[in-house]
């Protein structure tokens, strides 16, 4: 598949060095995500709460043969020295695979969120990676994919983000001490 990765928001705003006929594609993107989301759990999230506004990078990731967008996902500001990596992602249905299919594969073979996270490493000192749903996809995803996540660690407990009664299951790059930032009980 040949992709092309559209960096639409940066730093909160739409990136207005892209070409209005991206941009056009980008928007496009959107609206479409808030329509097909609307039965996924966290259908939400893709509609009230998108939070472009915290984005320092959200992209939308085309298939440059098909015209199509693949996924959305963001780098969200967190602190000063955190970001959240796969912030708001979503995997157009076009593109989805049942669940025993490729688990430890994304569509674009994470090159979106390494993207993110290489524009990214002179502003922010820890990347993170968090789930609702605890902290054993993470465990699973850096032994299947050490060829990826070999340099990232897994929290071992659940960490309480943003706000009370948030726990998260957590799997960061680079220095643990950032990691406080994201306490709401600093």
């Amino acid at each position: 598949m040949e992709i092309e990765i559209f960096p639409y928001i940066i730093s909160g705003v739409q990136n207005n060095k892209l070409s209005k006929h991206t941009l056009d594609i980008c928007r496009q993107a959107i609206s479409t995500m808030k329509i097909e989301s609307k039965k996924d759990r966290l259908s939400d999230n893709y509609d009230k709460w998108l939070k472009l506004e915290r984005m320092a990078i959200y992209c939308i990731t085309y298939d440059k043969v098909n015209n199509l967008p693949i996924l959305a996902t963001g780098a969200q500001h967190m602190s000063k020295n955190t970001c959240r990596l796969f912030s708001r992602y979503y995997l157009f249905r076009n593109y989805r695979t049942k669940h025993n299919e490729g688990l430890y594969n994304k569509v674009d073979n994470f090159q979106t969120e390494f993207y993110m996270l290489k524009n990214l490493q002179s502003i922010y000192k820890l990347f993170f990676w968090s789930r609702d749903k605890g902290n054993n996809f993470f465990k699973r995803i850096k032994k299947n994919r050490a060829d990826l996540f070999a340099d990232w660690r897994v929290y071992p407990d659940l960490l309480e983000i943003l706000w009370e009664g948030n726990l998260q299951g957590v799997m960061y790059y680079g220095d643990e001490k950032y990691l406080k930032e994201l306490s709401v009980r600093k």
